[in-house]
Formats: C-alpha cells, structure tokens, sequence
C-alpha cells in the first residue's frame, strides 16, 4: 500500500480554486439576456449554499487521532528495529503487516492492523498528507461516526481486495483508507451536483481526475499496491452514496440560506454498516480459498495433525502434495524437515531446513529451524 502524494498536493490546490470556501461569485449584468441573468443567480444561489454548508465548524477530530496512531505505532516500529529504507519485512510483520500465507492460515485480524503500519518516514509522510487533506473534509461533511465507518470499512476492502488479488510479499498501509475517503468525497458531491451549481461539478471533475492520475502514478511505479487504492477507493464510493450525508437547504421567505435539512441520517442507514462488515468476510473467505497459497497451507496443516498422531509417513505424502502446488515455499521445506528428522532421516532433515532458511523463512517458523537444526547438530546452540 503506498503513498498518494502527488494526489494530496494536486488536491491541496483543488481545495482552494474549487472547493468549499471560493471567491465571489461569477453573477454578470442581465444585460447578457434573462437566460444568462437566471444561470447567473443559480450560481450565485449555489456559491452562497457551498459557503454554508453544515461542518465548516466541526472539529476534525478522528482524522487527527489517526494521524496521531499512525505515527505513534511508525515510531513503535522504528523503537523496535525497523528501519527507515522500509526493508525490515520482519518488524513489519510482527505488528501486523498483511501476509497472504499469515491470512490464510487465520490471521485475519492482519487485514486491520496493515491499516496503521508504513514502510518508512516518507510512506508515512505522503499519507499523512493525504489523510489530512482528505480527511479533514470529509469528517466536516459526514460528521464523526460516518467518517470513521468509512475510512475502517474502506481501509478493510482495500486490504481485502489486495489479499484477493495481490498474493505476494509485504503489504502496509493506510492509502486504502485513504482512497475510501477520497471516494467518499466523489459520492457527496455526486449527491449535491445540482444543489453545488457550477463550482460544485468542477470539484467533482477535479477528484474524478486527481484519482485518476493516483492510479497512473500506483500502475506505473514498482511496488505499489493497486489492488488495495481500487478495492479502497469503490468501497468509499459505495459507502459515501449510501451512508452520506444528503443535504437540502432550508430556505427562509427572503431567499436566503436559513439552515440544511440532512435527508439520509445516520441513524436511518446504521444498517450499511453490518452489511458491509458481512461482505468483507465473504469476500475474504473467498480470497482464502482461491488464494493461490491456499490449497499448499491446507495440505501442510494436514501433514502437521498427522505428524502429531502419530502417522510421519502419511505426513510426508501431504506435504509432497504441498510442494507440488507451490515448489518455492519455504514453510513446505520446514514441515519436510520436521517429518524427516522425526523419521531419523538426518541429513533429508538438515537439507530441508536449510533451504527453509534460504528460502526467506520469517518469524517463530525461522527460529523453529534454527532450533531444529541445532537439535540435529548441524549448528551450534
């Protein structure tokens, strides 16, 4: 999961020439004709609704805590080893980086976790700046508890959508989440295109381009999760169109802005938030089972039950089967070396275990070849 920092700088100048706060508006003399005199007070109308929609004094107050946990959990990891060129996959891991083989062996709870971890100062900075930017407006615009619902729904589709589809290396991230809330931000003004006039669909037209130029950028650079900003970015879309604020001016007798009505409140479309929890444990117990690591990781857990009754020759054809899905994965060496060294095959055990570790064996599975082989005398303890 990567930064989107081109996007948030492109989006700090959108904000200001076509956001929510413009300059006066474009109202010419009716000398032009009664249609362009009716066009311009439409617009002035939609100028002046822009400028007082509801938020513009709400305190973005979630989208500062997550800045503040994201890089609290970013100093964590450097506390503890990580280091700042993003190549320490270990640390990363033990915090919760996103693995497929992890996933489907029931780790599931890495789906989250990822959210929250970066690979690097500058990881961190590009979606700091992006959550910021973003995030400030659409909590002034949902209000607290639909923002949040967003970004963690959001932010959970992304890492589901690159566990579907994205099965190797090391994933971390928010730029899902951040995705989510940028498509968010697509739905509301979607929703208001009419009420927003002119300077709203230029602000429609402007995110529609700077997400984009985001998935350009993500396609064309090396080591970028596409996958997670995609499965973010609808995710946000969808939950924006269905929990979004859809707001109507109330107007007073004198024409005038007295306050908005909220047409689609919360508390009527709490239930979108249940659905969408059900569709993101379908869809990842779909990405279980088609994950290409999938059919290996149930075949080594049989060779592991067998191995504890008891039963080492029947273990070993499981995990002969496990090879023959996938030739290069290391835990498939490591549970070979198990089985042979349980067989009194020392040599077929140490050579397993070896090509475990060179195979890039990480975490408690690496430390249990060390100690195996240790035990088998092939290194000192």
């Amino acid at each position: 999961m990567s930064d989107i920092s081109r996007g948030a700088m492109l989006s700090g100048r959108r904000r200001q020439t076509v956001g929510m706060r413009p300059g006066a508006p474009c109202y010419r003399s009716s000398r032009r004709g009664p249609s362009h005199n009716r066009r311009g007070r439409r617009e002035e109308f939609a100028v002046r609704i822009q400028m007082s929609l509801p938020g513009a004094e709400r305190k973005p107050y979630v989208t500062w805590s997550l800045l503040a946990i994201n890089v609290f959990i970013w100093l964590l990891t450097q506390a503890v080893g990580a280091v700042d060129d993003a190549n320490d996959s270990e640390t990363l891991l033990r915090f919760g980086a996103m693995f497929g083989p992890n996933i489907v062996q029931g780790e599931y709870w890495r789906l989250f976790t990822a959210m929250f971890l970066h690979a690097g100062i500058m990881h961190l900075a590009f979606n700091s700046f992006g959550l910021l930017i973003f995030g400030m407006q659409v909590e002034r615009f949902f209000g607290h508890a639909r923002f949040t619902a967003v970004y963690v729904l959001a932010g959970l589709a992304g890492s589901a959508a690159s566990f579907m589809f994205n099965s190797g290396g090391v994933a971390v991230g928010a730029s899902g989440a951040i995705f989510g809330i940028l498509g968010a931000l697509v739905a509301f003004f979607v929703n208001h295109k009419d009420m927003l006039g002119e300077m709203g669909r230029r602000s429609l037209t402007g995110l529609l381009v700077l997400a984009g130029i985001n998935l350009v950028v993500g396609i064309s650079t090396p080591g970028i999760d596409n996958f997670a900003h995609v499965g973010g970015f609808g995710a946000g879309f969808a939950l924006g169109m269905a929990l979004g604020p859809h707001y109507r001016p109330i107007i007073s007798f004198f024409i005038e802005v007295r306050q908005f009505s909220d047409e689609n409140p919360f508390s009527a479309r709490w239930w979108v938030v249940p659905v969408a929890v059900v569709l993101l444990v379908a869809a990842t117990a779909v990405g279980s089972f088609t994950h290409p690591l999938g059919a290996t990781i149930r075949h080594l857990n049989n060779a592991e039950q067998l191995l504890e009754d008891r039963e080492p020759v029947l273990a070993l054809g499981e995990v002969a089967l496990a090879m023959n899905n996938s030739p290069g994965y290391a835990e498939s060496y490591l549970v070979r070396g198990r089985v042979l060294a349980d067989l009194g095959d020392r040599n077929g055990a140490i050579n397993d275990l070896v090509w475990a570790l060179r195979l890039d064996l990480h975490g408690d599975e690496r430390e249990e070849a060390l100690a195996l082989l240790a035990q088998l005398g092939a290194i000192a303890k």
